[in-house]
């Protein structure tokens, strides 16, 4: 074998192997999203939601054993938000977001009132899709594979955000 053979059988191998990894990389990211409001993501805490977001018009804190064990758990409301913590190590970490109103803006640049097509092009194809009553849902699991997030549609416009671990 010659060398410029060599070197051309080299290259086409690597052309193969690196396009196989591409189309992995595709395959694993499809319907996978990460998504945060004004920087608060899952697993953020509780003084990093506060120095983000604010004041808060509700911030209650209740016992909860419906997962097994008790858990202390502490919701924070705004005007279309709501963030839910579980106390972790003594610290409260963010386990649920739900974004209703259009005054969020859900990174990567999703907006309640949106059409399907605009989300679809900021999130990508959603892993799955469902209809419940009148509202189209598109599913997609969290790029860390440890939860999911549900954003439901009526009549082709964005009503719903909803993204949370799997505390199950």
């Amino acid at each position: 074998m010659t060398l410029s053979r060599f070197i051309t059988a080299v290259l086409l191998e690597l052309a193969i192997v690196g396009s196989m990894t591409a189309v992995q990389r595709t395959t694993f990211s499809r319907g996978r999203v990460r998504l945060s409001v004004a920087t608060v993501r899952l697993g953020s805490s509780y003084s990093l939601v506060m120095a983000h977001l604010g004041r808060p018009t509700s911030d209650t804190t209740r016992r909860d054993d419906s997962m097994g064990s008790v858990e202390t758990v502490r919701t924070i409301e705004y005007p279309g938000l709501t963030v839910t913590l579980h106390k972790m190590r003594r610290v409260f970490r963010v386990v649920s977001i739900d974004v209703t109103s259009s005054d969020w803006l859900v990174a990567p640049g999703v907006r309640i009132g949106f059409d399907a097509k605009q989300v679809g092009a900021k999130l990508g194809t959603p892993y799955e899709e469902s209809n419940e009553g009148t509202r189209h849902r598109y599913h997609y699991l969290n790029a860390g594979g440890d939860g999911w997030a549900l954003l439901e549609f009526e009549n082709n416009k964005l009503v719903a955000v909803h993204w949370s671990y799997d505390l199950t």
